[in-house]
């Protein structure tokens, strides 16, 4: 519920939902709990790409860049809830693979569909896990 206030809070700031063209989070810190729960403690960054980027923006938002090079990538679908399963799936499939290297950066996970209008069974999340080049 709160990450939820804190996107509607980030999407005002950006001049609506109409301004985004993509929503996104990075969670610093393992995500996953057997109920679905964050642990305590996680910090996650809630994230927007926008169309249009004025010059200004409110406190405490900030311009930060998502690093480029090599990930692994997984597609959720389903509820957010669900997402500690699919970054167990992740995470177990760089470690069978002993030349992998899983870099020391936050996943990303990119929230393809709007959950305001989109089921929540039929909700599709991109989850970017970036290895060492």
């Amino acid at each position: 519920p709160s990450l939820n206030s804190t996107y509607w809070s980030l999407f005002e700031a950006a001049g609506g939902p109409e301004n985004v063209a993509a929503i996104l989070g990075r969670p610093h810190g393992y995500i996953g709990a057997d109920d679905g729960s964050a642990p305590a403690g996680l910090r996650f960054d809630c994230a927007l790409k926008l169309r249009t980027l004025d010059a200004e923006y409110p406190e405490p938002m900030r311009m930060q860049s998502v690093p480029g090079g090599n990930f692994l990538l997984t597609r959720h679908i389903g509820a957010y809830d669900k997402l500690p399963d699919a970054v167990d799936r992740l995470l177990l499939a760089a470690l069978a693979v002993p030349e992998l290297a899983i870099a020391d950066e936050p996943m990303l996970f990119h929230y393809i569909d709007d959950p305001e209008t989109t089921e929540e069974a039929a909700l599709r999340t991109d989850v970017y896990l970036k290895i060492s080049d």
